[in-house]
């Protein structure tokens, strides 16, 4: 993925992003890698945000994971000017290769609740 929308995207979101412990599903960036979309969400209760890059294309099986506040800094730290960032996730961990950096961050288990069209969150 290109370094400067990779970093708008973390960007976007981080700030919405919950430090409330005890609200585990929210202490993260929310993404979903799909195989015509790439999106980040991110609430703390009071604010969202949502990003979405509609040109995003992978030939991989879809996505879901949330991404620790930390591992965004880090990897916002380290994207910077021109050039690529490929995201390597496994069931745990995700990794971003920046050059040749590689930080692996475990994602956890934490479980994503499903909303459908007319769920309410809160």
């Amino acid at each position: 993925m290109d370094n400067a929308k990779l970093h708008r995207m973390f960007s976007k979101t981080l700030f919405a992003v919950s430090a409330d412990e005890l609200r585990p599903a929210l202490m993260g960036v929310y993404v979903q890698l799909l195989s015509g979309e790439f999106r980040m969400v991110a609430t703390d209760g009071h604010r969202l945000s949502k990003i979405v890059d509609s040109q995003f294309k992978t030939k991989y099986k879809p996505v879901n994971m949330i991404i620790p506040p930390k591992a965004v800094q880090l990897a916002l730290k380290n994207i910077a000017g021109e050039g690529t960032t490929r995201i390597m996730v496994q069931e745990k961990d995700a990794m971003f290769r920046i050059r040749r950096y590689h930080p692996v961050h475990s994602i956890g288990r934490r479980t994503v609740p499903r909303l459908r069209t007319g769920d309410s969150v809160g």
